[in-house]
């Protein structure tokens, strides 16, 4: 029934595919508590694989698009437990790659916006944010708060009524939404953040095998010897 549907839309390269599920997945070749790496297994080749081959062509459609796999950031919680009123809702399900150790979810809790001290206008920079959010719907969206009575409030604004979307358009609670986003927080039980010099080598060494020229087995060695020597130097 889907067949004419691509795996993910035409803008997603196999480098921005590597760079949205590397975070998830990086744990079951490096393991950063004993300083070892092991990428020369089946499993990382058909990692790679997997990668290039769903890959789009990095092409912009002149419209929306539809595909098997989408993908979105979930920036506040209206994103992930409200719909634009009147509009059919779009099912949204939380994937982890099932690793034995590792981050099976990804939650980023960004920190607020703020006016700093040193600023040499802080009463024009507050109009500015001001004008910014008061004109512009989209730009009052919340961080995910890390405090719970602080999430609950927002849930709340969300069960009211007083959330929009982008164009200003009301937004409803959904409740299938929220029950999964609530089962999202309880079994995200691992804080950490992403070791970005890791995922950095691992898209530059990966970007070799997807212009083909270099197999996934060369990848792996050579990921062997530069992921093995940072891990070194980080102990």
């Amino acid at each position: 029934a889907h067949g004419d549907l691509p795996a993910v839309p035409r803008w997603m390269t196999a480098e921005n595919l590597l760079a949205l599920t590397c975070p998830f997945y990086l744990s079951k070749f490096v393991d950063e508590s004993t300083q070892t790496c092991d990428f020369e297994n089946q499993e990382f080749y058909d990692y790679l694989t997997w990668c290039k081959t769903w890959a789009g062509d990095g092409s912009i459609p002149p419209q929306d698009e539809q595909a098997l796999l989408t993908h979105t950031v979930i920036s506040n919680v209206a994103n992930a437990v409200t719909q634009t009123e009147g509009t059919e809702e779009t099912p949204m399900t939380y994937v982890g790659f099932p690793v034995e150790t590792g981050y099976g979810h990804l939650l980023h809790i960004s920190a607020e916006i703020g006016i700093s001290n040193e600023t040499d206008c802080p009463a024009g920079t507050e109009a500015f944010l001001t004008y910014c959010t008061e004109h512009y719907a989209a730009l009052a969206c919340r961080d995910i708060p890390a405090v719970a009575a602080d999430l609950e409030a927002e849930i709340d604004r969300c069960a009211q009524g007083q959330t929009m979307d982008f164009y200003g358009r009301s937004k409803v609670l959904n409740e299938d939404a929220l029950d999964k986003f609530r089962q999202l927080l309880k079994e995200t039980t691992v804080v950490a953040g992403a070791d970005e010099a890791l995922l950095s080598m691992m898209g530059d060494e990966a970007a070799y095998f997807f212009a083909g020229e270099k197999t996934a087995q060369e990848t792996a060695a050579i990921l062997r010897d530069r992921v093995g020597l940072y891990l070194m130097e980080q102990g």
